[in-house]
């Protein structure tokens, strides 16, 4: 789970060709991926993707 750029949490989100997506597959708004391939969320929340742990 994320925060995207409103502020809500986005559950079930998951990397796809470089993009943070939602379960339906929609990007999710002020995420990103860096370049060790962490989920960035909009409150600068570092997550391993593949575990869905915080890393900091």
């Amino acid at each position: 789970m994320v925060f995207n750029s409103s502020g809500q949490l986005v559950y079930n989100v998951h990397v796809r060709n470089g993009v943070v997506v939602d379960a339906y597959g929609n990007e999710v708004p002020g995420c990103s991926v860096n370049e060790d391939g962490y989920v960035v969320d909009a409150y600068m929340n570092i997550i391993d993707p593949a575990t869905g742990d915080l890393m900091n």
